[in-house]
């Protein structure tokens, strides 16, 4: 399966999502950053205190154009669109509207399993290879939208 990579994170100073590539920790530089509309190397991140500016200029790298943003908050696009055609990311929570898998009107999280992005809900008493809670691989659900993250609606 070829899909887009690409990841989002929410901004440090602002809390404001940020949709692009992802930079993270190297000899180069410290922190995280996601990059906005460019292609993998086309750019390096603003410098942080502990970053070797010499090192970096001998590569040619030109500087500025990442946010810094919170490793926690880091998920990647699962390469599938909900009902409404909205990208999913992992660390998205969904409303299954698929009652193969999960009862209808189920609220479901997604993230990534060694064998690949499932939905999971921690209520969930099935156990099976992929740990306790999971449900399915998330393309095997039909029917499914959006509703929140678990990091702006921790409650769902």
């Amino acid at each position: 399966m070829k899909r887009e990579i690409k990841f989002r994170g929410k901004k440090e100073d602002s809390g404001e999502w940020i949709y692009g590539n992802l930079h993270i920790p190297n000899s180069l530089f410290t922190g995280m950053f996601i990059c906005p509309n460019t292609t993998f190397g086309d750019i390096a991140p603003g410098f942080e205190d502990g970053d070797d500016f010499e090192k970096a200029s001998s590569y040619g790298a030109a500087i500025g154009h990442y946010k810094r943003i919170i490793p926690e908050t880091v998920g990647e696009f699962t390469g599938l669109k909900d009902k409404n055609g909205k990208d999913i990311y992992e660390g998205d929570i969904l409303k299954s509207h698929d009652t193969q898998f999960a009862k209808p009107e189920q609220y479901v999280s997604v993230k990534f399993s060694g064998s690949g992005f499932v939905v999971y809900n921690p209520k969930c008493c099935k156990v099976c290879k992929d740990g306790p809670g999971y449900i399915a691989h998330l393309d095997e659900f039909e029917s499914f939208e959006i509703i929140g993250n678990i990091y702006e609606n921790p409650g769902l």
